[in-house]
This record gives C-alpha cells, structure tokens and sequence, in this order.
C-alpha cells in the first residue's frame, strides 16, 4: 500500500515511513509534489486531518521534544494519599475486604461498614470519602516541586490529574463534590504544579485513569455489558477535553482501561480513545506538541510504548518507549509502612 502526502517542497517524493501492517501488508507514505493537483500556487497542501481509527492515527509524527528527553518524574498523589497504607490502591482492597486494610482502617479511622459480620466494628462510622477532611496539602509548594525536579535534571513531569478511585486533583464538573477544588484542600493542585513546571523550564504532563472503580455509571456500562458507554460520553471524554483545554498538558497519560466486564477494556468500542485522540491531534490547543501513551484499552496505539508497570525491554526495540517506575519496591504512591530499606539506590535506579 502507498500512500501519496502531497507536498510542494519535498520534490519526486521523500519516504516518511514504512512499516508492517497489517501481517504480510507492507505500507509506504511518501511525501511528494507529484501527489498534487496542478496549481500556480507555491503554497504545500494542508496535511488532511487524522480519522478516529487506530490506524490513520498511527501516522501521527511524534512532536520532537520527547526524542530530547531521556528522564521525567512520575507523580502519584490523590485521596490514597491520607491513609498512605501499602497502596494506592487502598479503597479497593478496603472494600473486597482484604483483612490487612480492614482492620486497619476499623483501628485507625474508625467503622469502615465493609462486611460487618467478618469485621465487628463498634464506634462511629468512617468511610473512604471522609478522607477528604483529613487532606489539606497544607505542605503543597509547587515552586519547591519544580526546582527540585529540575535541579534532578529530570525534562518532563506527569502528574496524576485523577486515579481509579475518580477523585480529581483539580475542579471537575463531572466529579462535583469529589475534586480538590470543592473539598479537601480547596486548591487546584494541577493548576498549581503545571504553571510552576513551566515556569521551571519543563514540560507538564498528566495522567488520567480512564475507569472509576465505584462510579455508578461505569458499573451500570459494565452490568449492561457495554450496549451503552454513557459513563465514557458523559464522564470521561468531557473530563478529557476540559482538562486539556484548561491544563494544555504536553503528555497525556492513559491508564486504568479495564472492568470487571472484559467488553469495557476495548479501546474502540467502548472508550472510544481514537474518537478523542484524533480531536486531540486535530483541534486541541496541543494538538502540535501533545504526546499519548499506549494504555488506552485492548488494541491501543499511541505515540510511545509504556508496557506493563516497571517495563523495560532490555534489548533495543523499534518503538518509542518509556519505563516507568517506582523509588521503591511497592506503592507507586507514598506508603508510611515501607522502610527505607525497601527503597533503590541511585545504581539500582540507574539500572532500571
């Protein structure tokens, strides 16, 4: 298959890529002034705009200031954070009863109300969403995060805007009542990290959980078996695109694509990526300098690889990639209970 990309400047035609795809179908796209129609102007034509489809696009070129950048700090913050035990994943493990986080959260807290008859609790009732008083990122200094994280020599910082429990670290319409605008601290912690980021010379980005463990909507899709994908139409691509606008983040960082109904881990089907992708290559405010990543359900693209958690390929591969990993050997978010002996040295870091 070739594909013809009219463009005056680039003579009887210049390869831009070549590639395998799909099995046994070998693809060409050649850039060329013999692709357009006969015309006095001088002027090259305008690329045409990327489909929702995977495929066209696969034909993306990826903005060139992530070829620069070898080292970026990952940040993982949200309302796991409070409890700081063992995860970030705590909520879940609290409420499919895991003994360790029930206990402790019916001693510490007080009465989590998850299966009461296995766990008797006496006392006043607290539950996961009564962690919003106790979060006040009294401490939160933007501008000590950014020079910290330049003077590390780190290019890139990707901050997580929302994780599987849905709570948003910045005002969300679509997540009232659970965003550190509205409760909790009260601050826009995105906000206020991505203008101190930039203002340290450094590209911002964001990760974004595409599920919510406990929204009803999302269950109900998921119950349905996915005939509907009201939960992605009316959560998360509004989120998506409103957060974009406001943040005009250079990484977008996908996560978290998968239920308990393997009909909502199809990134078509029902999340939808490229439908939001290509409005993000195509109109958003950062369709020129925006990366993706490849966490966007079964069947992804996008425009670097980042595998499973803690990935490195250990040997050279054709594709973009990142690996991200942790300081230390558990949460990814900050974990009181873990020691410092569970955390790498600098050549352990260095290796990984």
């Amino acid at each position: 298959i070739l594909d013809f990309i009219c463009d005056h400047s680039a003579g009887s035609g210049v390869l831009e890529d070549a590639h395998e795809w799909p099995t046994y179908t070998y693809r060409l796209t050649m850039r060329s002034a013999k692709a357009c129609p006969v015309s006095s102007s001088t002027t090259a034509c305008p690329a045409p705009p990327f489909e929702a489809n995977w495929q066209s696009l696969s034909f993306r070129p990826r903005p060139g200031w992530f070829d620069e950048v070898k080292f970026g700090i990952f940040i993982h913050w949200g309302m796991f954070s409070v409890p700081a035990f063992k995860t970030e994943w705590y909520w879940r493990e609290l409420m499919t009863g895991q003994p360790e986080f029930v206990e402790f959260h019916n001693r510490v807290y007080g009465c989590s109300g998850v299966q009461p008859e296995k766990y008797p609790c006496t006392g006043a009732e607290f539950t996961y969403a009564d962690f919003t008083s106790m979060f006040h990122a009294e401490l939160y200094n933007p501008d000590e995060w950014a020079t910290l994280f330049k003077n590390s020599g780190a290019k890139y910082v990707v901050l997580t805007s929302k994780h599987h429990e849905g709570w948003c670290n910045f005002p969300s319409a679509q997540h009232w009542n659970w965003n550190s605008m509205d409760v909790g601290p009260h601050r826009d912690l995105v906000g206020e990290l991505t203008d101190s980021v930039r203002a340290a010379g450094l590209h911002m980005g964001l990760y974004h959980s595409m599920r919510e463990w406990y929204n009803p909507i999302f269950l109900q899709d998921n119950v349905d078996n996915c005939t509907n994908a009201k939960f992605v139409d009316e959560i998360l691509i509004p989120t998506l695109k409103d957060m974009t606008t406001r943040y005009k983040p250079e990484v977008i960082w996908a996560d978290g694509a998968s239920g308990d109904n393997p009909c909502s881990r199809d990134s078509v089907k029902y999340w939808k990526a490229p439908e939001f992708i290509s409005w993000l290559y195509n109109e958003s405010p950062v369709k020129d300098s925006v990366l993706v990543n490849s966490r966007w359900g079964s069947g992804s693209g996008g425009d670097y690889s980042t595998g499973p958690d803690r990935w490195t390929p250990g040997k050279k591969v054709s594709s973009k990639w990142e690996s991200c990993f942790t300081i230390q050997q558990g949460s990814w978010g900050f974990d009181r209970t873990e020691g410092i002996d569970r955390f790498f040295n600098t050549t352990g870091l260095i290796y990984q």
